[in-house]
């Protein structure tokens, strides 16, 4: 996916809306739960708690 120059929206933002399903996968330990556990540190990072 390519983002534009004059695009304003913010990838974590519209990740953050997901927050509840990376929760889940994490919970039920899905093969790829700690990627999701690192977008959801990272999601603290960028201040999206």
């Amino acid at each position: 996916m390519t983002v534009s120059a004059d695009d304003s929206s913010d990838p974590w933002e519209k990740l953050a809306e997901y927050r509840d399903v990376l929760e889940m996968c994490i919970e039920e330990d899905v093969p790829f739960a700690d990627r999701a556990r690192k977008l959801l540190d990272r999601l603290e990072e960028e201040g999206y708690e």
